[in-house]
């Protein structure tokens, strides 16, 4: 009992692909990254992301936002809140950077 078809067997052309089709497959088929550019693409992001906390957490910067938003300088917890949906926003922002180039 024999499963499927040789690959031999299937039917192809012998042409070679279009533009729209090589397109399709280079989008399909991505080229794999190397150990090494994964390890630089994750330290890259890592560090963006590190140097963004650190900037929320100056001084300056929670007294710019205690002083534009007054919810913040109520207490601490709510400068804490209000750094917290800052840095996440951000962090969406650099994460998704490049879909935003593309337009």
């Amino acid at each position: 009992m024999q499963r499927g078809h040789l690959i031999v067997s299937l039917p192809s052309d012998q042409y070679p692909p279009t533009e729209e089709e090589q397109q399709l497959l280079n989008m399909l088929l991505k080229k794999q990254q190397t150990s090494i550019e994964l390890l630089i693409s994750g330290t890259k992001e890592v560090l963006g992301i590190g140097a963004l906390f650190a900037i929320l957490n100056t001084p300056q910067v929670e007294e710019y936002i205690k002083k534009y938003i007054p919810m913040a300088s109520r207490s601490e917890y709510s400068l804490l809140f209000v750094k917290t949906m800052l840095f996440v926003f951000f962090v969406f922002i650099l994460k998704n950077f490049h879909l935003i180039r593309k337009q």
